[in-house]
């Protein structure tokens, strides 16, 4: 084949990669925490944030529930139907996140730990199909997304027994520990099998939380 060479000028050989117009992102919170340093054996650390996500992104109009930094290349704003009710909650918008760690040592080097944590769900979305004008089936939400609920708030509750030996005069030691995971064995899920409004499938649960685990293990230091 004939080969062709690249174009002599510099400006004929660049590509700018930008956001479309309505792209914005509009965060509001407010934290509150809570902290006692380890004094008369015991810790606590506790926070609770409100905040509100909303603003429209280059994947509004998918129904993921997380959101992605960094570049990314999509046809979002190709299709003028990719507008339509996408300013709104973010996928990842959370009202309600409350944490909590409390550690406590025992004597003889028996160390408890608790950890809970709550999350309220992240809004879900609904899409209908329609027939653009050229004759191509789109995407369309019919309403923004959280005007149609959310995922189920998640729960976790983990604890942590732990006891220490000394193995020698240099201070090695031994740390024997039990890991108890989901105590309250949550089972919220965190999307569904699809956002199409006419599937089968729409609304059905999917990717759900990690059921109760027990750990035992353990970890040398020296």
């Amino acid at each position: 084949g004939r080969i062709r060479r690249l174009a002599p000028h510099l400006g004929d050989r660049t590509f700018l990669m930008t956001s479309p117009d309505g792209l914005e992102t509009k965060v509001n919170g407010f934290p509150v925490q809570a902290v006692n340093r380890m004094s008369s054996n015991w810790q606590l650390t506790s926070s609770l944030t409100w905040q509100k996500q909303e603003g429209r992104l280059g994947f509004s109009n998918s129904a993921a529930n997380s959101q992605r930094s960094g570049l990314q290349f999509n046809p979002f704003g190709q299709n003028p139907n990719d507008y339509v009710n996408t300013y709104a909650l973010l996928n990842a918008d959370r009202p309600w996140t409350f944490k909590t760690q409390l550690v406590y040592q025992f004597p003889l080097d028996f160390l408890a730990g608790l950890a809970f944590q709550y999350n309220d769900g992240t809004p879900r979305t609904r899409f209908i199909r329609a027939n653009a004008e050229a004759g191509i089936p789109t995407q369309v939400q019919p309403l923004p997304r959280g005007e149609v609920g959310r995922f189920p708030s998640q729960t976790a509750l983990d604890l942590r027994l732990q006891k220490d030996f000394v193995l020698d005069q240099r201070g090695t030691r031994i740390g024997l520990f039990f890991d108890a995971l989901n105590l309250l064995n949550d089972n919220a899920n965190e999307t569904s099998l699809s956002s199409l409004a006419t599937s089968s499938s729409y609304k059905v649960p999917d990717q759900f939380v990690l059921p109760r685990r027990m750990i035992v293990g353990a970890k040398v230091s020296f």
